[in-house]
Parts: C-alpha cells; sequence; structure tokens
C-alpha cells in the first residue's frame, strides 16, 4: 500500500506531534470553556451537549452516500469502458458515485454556510478574500451565535468523519496524507466550535470546501465523459483551488485572521497556537495537492497519461486488495 513511500511518511511525522499534544490541549480547552460561561452565563453559544448531534448527522451523510449509490451505480456499470471488469469495475462504481455525493454535498454545505451563516453576520464577509479576517473577532468570545452554525459545523464534522472511517477501513495509497488531513480538520473544526471560533472557522469552511465540488465533479466524470468536458472541470479546480487554497488560505486565513489576531485571544491561547499550527499543515498539503493537480492536468491536455495513471492507481489498488484477501 506503499507506506513506507517517503511523501505519506512525512506526512506521518508531521500528525504524530499533534496527537501526542492534542489530550493536553484538550484539558486546557475544557478551563477555557467553562471559565467563558462563568464569565457570561446569560450568553447562548455552543455547548459540549451539541456533539450529541453527531449521532443524527453522521448517519445522515452515510444514508446520502448509499441513496447516490442506489441512484447512479447503474449508470455507472452500464457506462464504464469494459475493460473495467470484476472487482475492479465495481470498485469504479462505488468511488464515481461517491464523488457524485462529494460534489453535490459541498455545493449545498457551501451554499448553506455562505446564505445561512455568513451573510447572517453583523459585519463584512471576507469570504472571497478582502482582508477584513481581523473582523471575526469583534466582541471574541462572545461573539454573536446563530443555531445555523451549530448544523453547519456538525454536517461538515460528520462528513469529514465518516470519510476518515471509510479512511481505515479501506486504506489508499496516500493513506498518510489523507490521515493528516482528516486528523487536521477533525481537530480544527472540533476546537474552533467549542471554543467559539465559529466566525472564522465558518468562513474558513466554506473557502476550502469550494474547490472540491469540481474535484468530487473530474472524479465522477473521468471514466465516463469526453476529454473536453473533464479537462473543464479541471480548469475550473485549477483557478478555484489557486485562488482560495493558495492565495486566500494561506495569506488571509492563516496570515490575517491567525498570526495577526493573537491579542483577541488573550488568555485563550492554547486553542489560537493549536489551530493555527493545524492550519498551517493543512497549508502544506493544499500546496503539495495542487501540485499533483497540475502535474495531472498536464498529463490529460498532452495525451490521457493522467486518466490511465489513474486507472492504474486504481487497478493496483484493487488487485493489493485481493492478494490480500
Amino acid at each position: 500500500m506503499g507506506f513506507l513511500d517517503p511523501t505519506q511518511m512525512f506526512f506521518l511525522l508531521i500528525s504524530i506531534p499533534f496527537l501526542i499534544i492534542a489530550p493536553y490541549c484538550f484539558k486546557n480547552i475544557y478551563e477555557i470553556v467553562e471559565e467563558t460561561k462563568l464569565k457570561r452565563p446569560d450568553y447562548v453559544g455552543p455547548k459540549w451537549a451539541d456533539f450529541l448531534l453527531l449521532f443524527i448527522t453522521l448517519p445522515s451523510i452515510a444514508f446520502g452516500k448509499w441513496v447516490v449509490y442506489k441512484c447512479f451505480s447503474g449508470y455507472y456499470m452500464r457506462n464504464l469502458p469494459h475493460k473495467h471488469q470484476g472487482k475492479l469495475r465495481q470498485f469504479k462504481v462505488e468511488k464515481a458515485c461517491e464523488n457524485i455525493f462529494k460534489a453535490g454535498y459541498f455545493t449545498a454545505i457551501s451554499v448553506y454556510g455562505y446564505f445561512a451563516v455568513v451573510k447572517q453576520l453583523p459585519f463584512e464577509t471576507p469570504v472571497l478574500g478582502n482582508g477584513s479576517w481581523h473582523n471575526y473577532f469583534v466582541d471574541f468570545p462572545y461573539t454573536p451565535f446563530l443555531p445555523a452554525t451549530t448544523y453547519y459545523c456538525f454536517l461538515n464534522l460528520s462528513y469529514h468523519t465518516e470519510s476518515a472511517i471509510q479512511m481505515v477501513v479501506r486504506p489508499g495509497n496516500d493513506f498518510f496524507e489523507m490521515f493528516c488531513h482528516h486528523t487536521m480538520t477533525l481537530l480544527i473544526i472540533s476546537i474552533a466550535y467549542i471554543t467559539n471560533y465559529n466566525n472564522i472557522a465558518v468562513p474558513f469552511m466554506i473557502v476550502i470546501d469550494n474547490a472540491d465540488i469540481f474535484v468530487g465533479l473530474v472524479r465522477a466524470l473521468i471514466d465516463v465523459a469526453p476529454a473536453p468536458l473533464v479537462l473543464s472541470a479541471y480548469a475550473c479546480i485549477l483557478v478555484s483551488w489557486g485562488y482560495t487554497r493558495l492565495y486566500v488560505f494561506p495569506f488571509e486565513i492563516i496570515g490575517v485572521a491567525s498570526l495577526k489576531t493573537f491579542h483577541y485571544a488573550a488568555g485563550r491561547m492554547t486553542p489560537h497556537y493549536f489551530m493555527t499550527a493545524m492550519l498551517s499543515v493543512l497549508g502544506i498539503l493544499n500546496f503539495y495537492w495542487y501540485g499533483l493537480l497540475l502535474r495531472m492536468g498536464y498529463r490529460l491536455a498532452v495525451g490521457k497519461q493522467g486518466m490511465e495513471d489513474k486507472q492504474k492507481d486504481d487497478a493496483a489498488y484493487v488487485n493489493g486488495k485481493t492478494k490480500n484477501n
């Protein structure tokens, strides 16, 4: 499975310190949350009990994926190239359906987050990048808390939790980089929610989620659509990813919202430092993945080697599972 690949080991080594530090951080975070309640008992904000919502949202995500599979598996089984047979064909059907759900989910959750949460906040919203991220710390930690924030955060938390479970059940060649990604993402969403960094966490999630719409779309189309259509979707990935993840993310989310706002987090430095460090790791992943996207896009443009490489990866994964079984 490539566990000893240098790139995968690099991401594993990055993840280990965060797993070691996390228990201490959560102890400090619990103390901060309790202190916040004592200072303003009248304030209605995030609660630990809200995490029980996962018992509803997590099964909802899994059910949504099942519905999409039932709706589209027949189409893919009929229309995939005939050279894909047996377990490889079934694997490709499952992955294509997962990516249809991915594209639809990130479209819906981004629209919901923007209009139900971000647009309702009483100050300028820098989702598309305008340099005013510091506004999100006005009145922190007692910033306005919307019920829609809870649903948005826990739907996203559930999506990434379900993806992490699938990663463990069906590990691929990119296991450790995805382990790193899911570890950082789950910790950031959880800590940001309970410490009421939500006015920045929600726009942050919208910023990084939009590129995944096109990632899911490309992966759903790559085996059944004409090459020009796939290339058009790839172009959308490169533009959206390049702007949101390579510009807005490092310069405004990490640069402005994290590094230039420590004075807003007086007495609450543990979660602020910890989340800033994890955001930086996600930034490394963003640049690494963009490099892979550029390479695949180039290969697609000059001769479809990118498609063939993906097919080889899928075949290697399925053959490996078959041998292990």
